[in-house]
C-alpha cells in the first residue's frame, strides 16, 4: 500500500510542478525552436525533465527516509540509483541549456557509469542463446556502459513527437514494475511504478499539442533510471537465462530503433549522430500514418513486447490481457488513421 501511495504522490507531484516549469522555461528562454526536422511550429519549453525529476524525488526521498520502506541491503542500491539519476539529469539539463557535443555527453555518461558501477549497479552476466548466461568478469563495466548509455540515448532519440517517448517509457516502466513484483524485487517495482506515474503526470502537458518537451535532461534521467532498474531487478535476480532477456524485450522498441538508425547511417559513411528522418516515428509518418496513429503504434509495439516479457516472467493473465488490448488498438489505428483510409484520416 505504501508503495502505491508513493507512486501516486510522484505522479501528482509531476502533474502539479510542470506548469511552474513551463513558466520558468519561457521566462529564461529555455525553449526549442522550430526546424526542418521538427514537428512543432512555435518555440516550446525544452526543460520539462525538471518536472519529471522533482516528481521522482518524492519517491526517492520517501523510500530513503521512511523507516522500513526498504531493507538495509537495498538502501545502498537506492543511493546508487538516486546518484546516477541526478547525475544523468544534470548532463541532460546542461545540454538543454548550454549545449554539449555528442562526444562530451558520452564521456560524461561513461563517468556516471563508473560511479554507479562502483556502487553496485553492474551487469555481470549476459544471456547467450543456446548457451545460457555468460559471466562477463572485467567486461561487465563496458557492457554496463553500453546498456545504460545506450538506453538513455535511445530514449532521447525516440523523443521526436509530442508524448511519444513519455508514453513509451511510461508503458515500459509499468511492465517492468509488474515483472519486478513477480521476481520479488520490491525496491525496483516501486521505483518503476513511480517512474511510470511521474511520466503520466508529465504526459498531461506533453501530449499533442505539447506545452513543453522533456529535453535531454528528462530523456537521460528516465533512460538511466529505467535501464538501471532492469539491471538491479531482473538481471540481478534472474533464475534462468530466459529471465535475463526480459529487460531487452521490454525496451526492444527504442533499442531496435536506435540500432537501425546507427547501422544505416554508418553503412552510408555518415556519423551515427547525423540528423535525418530514419527513426521509426519518421518512417511511420512518411509511410502515411497520421500523427496520432504513429504515436499509438509505437505505444502498441511497446505494450506488446512488454506483454511478452511479462508472460516470460510468469504473469500470464496480465500478459495476455495487455497483448490483446494492444492488438485491438493497433487494428483500430490501422483502420482509423491509415493512409489507406484517407477519409477517416482527415476527419
Amino acid at each position: 500500500m505504501f508503495e502505491c501511495i508513493l507512486a501516486t504522490c510522484s505522479g501528482y507531484g509531476a502533474l502539479q510542478i510542470t506548469p511552474t516549469v513551463i513558466s520558468l522555461g519561457m521566462r529564461f528562454g529555455w525553449v526549442d525552436r522550430p526546424g526542418a526536422r521538427k514537428q512543432h511550429h512555435i518555440p516550446t519549453v525544452r526543460v520539462g525533465g525538471i518536472g519529471i525529476a522533482l516528481g521522482l524525488m518524492i519517491a526517492f526521498l520517501g523510500l530513503f527516509f521512511v523507516e522500513g520502506a526498504v531493507s538495509s541491503e537495498s538502501k545502498s542500491i537506492l543511493v546508487a540509483l538516486m546518484i546516477g539519476s541526478l547525475l544523468s539529469f544534470a548532463i541532460g539539463i546542461t545540454d538543454d541549456i548550454r549545449g554539449l557535443s555528442p562526444i562530451a555527453r558520452l564521456a560524461l555518461q561513461a563517468g556516471v557509469t563508473c560511479i554507479v558501477w562502483s556502487l553496485g549497479i553492474r551487469i555481470e552476466v549476459l544471456p547467450i542463446p543456446m548457451f545460457g548466461p555468460l559471466p562477463l568478469g572485467w567486461l561487465g563495466l563496458p557492457v554496463t556502459f553500453l546498456w545504460l548509455a545506450g538506453v538513455s540515448n535511445a530514449v532521447n532519440w525516440l523523443d521526436g513527437l509530442d508524448g511519444l517517448a513519455t508514453g513509451t517509457v511510461a508503458i515500459a516502466a509499468a511492465m517492468l514494475s509488474i515483472v519486478c513484483v513477480q521476481l520479488d524485487c520490491p525496491l525496483e517495482a516501486t521505483l518503476a511504478l513511480s517512474l511510470s506515474t511521474s511520466l503520466l503526470g508529465f504526459l498531461y502537458y506533453n501530449s499533442r499539442p505539447a506545452k513543453l518537451f522533456m529535453g535531454d535532461g528528462g530523456a537521460y534521467l528516465i533512460g538511466f533510471l529505467l535501464s538501471s532498474l532492469a539491471v538491479t531487478g531482473p538481471m540481478s535476480h534472474a533464475t534462468s537465462g530466459a529471465i535475463l532477456w526480459i529487460p531487452y524485450l521490454i525496451l526492444s522498441v527504442p533499442i531496435l530503433d536506435m540500432l537501425y538508425v546507427i547501422i544505416s547511417r554508418m553503412n552510408e559513411g555518415k556519423s551515427p549522430f547525423y540528423p535525418d528522418r530514419r527513426h521509426l516515428h519518421h518512417r511511420l509518418l512518411d509511410f502515411g500514418y497520421s500523427y496520432e496513429a504513429t504515436v499509438n503504434h509505437v505505444y502498441a509495439f511497446t505494450a506488446i513486447s512488454g506483454g511478452l516479457a511479462i508472460y516470460m516472467a510468469g504473469v500470464r493473465w496480465v500478459a495476455i490481457a495487455s497483448i490483446a488490448l494492444m492488438i485491438v488498438i493497433f487494428t483500430w489505428n490501422l483502420v482509423r488513421f491509415s493512409r489507406f483510409f484517407p477519409t477517416a484520416q482527415r476527419s
